[in-house]
């Protein structure tokens, strides 16, 4: 096995949610293969309680990665929960639809960008660059 890749400014901590197995694994691999720490659930109600636990007891999640249509809240009604809790966690709704009304419920709902699946490697970067500033900002205020 290939030693995990150096990424600067550290690995993030990432979390993964999609009800297809599938998706979950190579997306979760995906990130893996670029050095990040990734944690998975199947929907959004266990993402949930992966972030509960995560903020409690662990390093926080830096960057969401969730999918739209779910079983036991949607992306966007996991969003919405997501936004209720007291942390700033970087949001990336995955949608299959590219409906721009679809789009638009994700981002009403609090989501920080919209990458539409197929997902490719260079929109999980961009995500990643992004979810990085907010974790750096977000540990830069709490060190003042």
């Amino acid at each position: 096995m290939d030693p995990a890749p150096t990424v600067p400014g550290g690995p993030l901590h990432c979390l993964v949610v999609d009800d297809d197995q599938l998706t979950r694994s190579l997306m979760s691999r995906t990130l893996t293969r670029l050095g990040h720490n990734v944690m998975t659930a199947i929907d959004g109600r266990a993402a949930l309680e992966v972030l509960l636990r995560s903020f409690g007891d662990g390093p926080p999640i830096d960057v969401v990665f969730l999918d739209n249509q779910m079983p036991s809240l949607s992306g966007p009604e996991a969003v919405k929960a997501i936004r209720a809790l007291p942390w700033d966690v970087y949001v990336v709704g995955c949608t299959g639809n590219a409906l721009e009304e679809d789009q638009n419920e994700y981002l009403g709902a609090g989501a920080d960008a919209i990458i539409t699946k197929p997902v490719s490697l260079t929109a999980i970067n961009e995500q990643l660059e992004a979810a990085r500033e907010r974790s750096e900002a977000r540990n830069a205020c709490a060190i003042w």
